[in-house]
């Protein structure tokens, strides 16, 4: 068994004397982004994010260890609810042995909102989620919940 086992922000160490503990990582980090319109229908984003583990001795050398992660896309607002776009994103992560896996991609992409519809009087809204969906439980439930509470405030005049 490899000395840290990373679950929910813990690590499960196996110490000197051979014995599993429970311990907590100590973490810093920090998140930053700016919008910006450029026209009523095209705004970009900017995005970066700083994140570092502190870890032990006893952590395996494969621990993740420090991250930066950037980003920055444009995105079209073509009509009404439809938006289509472009974004480059790049992960530099340093592990606990010194290796330096990075993760550059670029990411295209086509949203449209429904839920403009359904507030407008559209006859019929279809929703979509995976399996044992936390939304679409509290949706179904009439959950009061953060934004999703908001968002069926919306929707719901539209219900007969």
């Amino acid at each position: 068994m490899p000395n840290s086992v990373e679950r929910s922000g813990l690590h499960l160490l196996r110490g000197a004397d051979q014995d599993l503990a429970i311990h907590g990582s100590a973490a810093v980090g920090i998140e930053t982004d700016y919008q910006h319109y450029w026209l009523k229908t095209l705004r970009s984003n900017a995005i970066y994010s700083y994140a570092d583990v502190i870890n032990t001795d006893l952590a395996a050398p494969t621990t993740y260890n420090h991250a930066t992660y950037t980003g920055a896309n444009l995105i079209w607002n073509l009509y009404g609810s439809l938006n289509v776009g472009a974004e480059f994103l790049y992960r530099s992560t340093m592990l606990q042995n010194g290796q330096k896996p990075n993760a550059p991609r670029i990411q295209l992409s086509a949203m449209y909102s429904f839920v403009k519809l359904a507030v407008s009087g559209a006859k019929l809204v279809l929703v979509l989620g995976h399996t044992a969906c936390g939304a679409v439980k509290g949706a179904i439930d009439d959950v009061v919940l953060g934004n999703l509470t908001g968002l069926l405030a919306r929707i719901k005049p539209a219900i007969p």
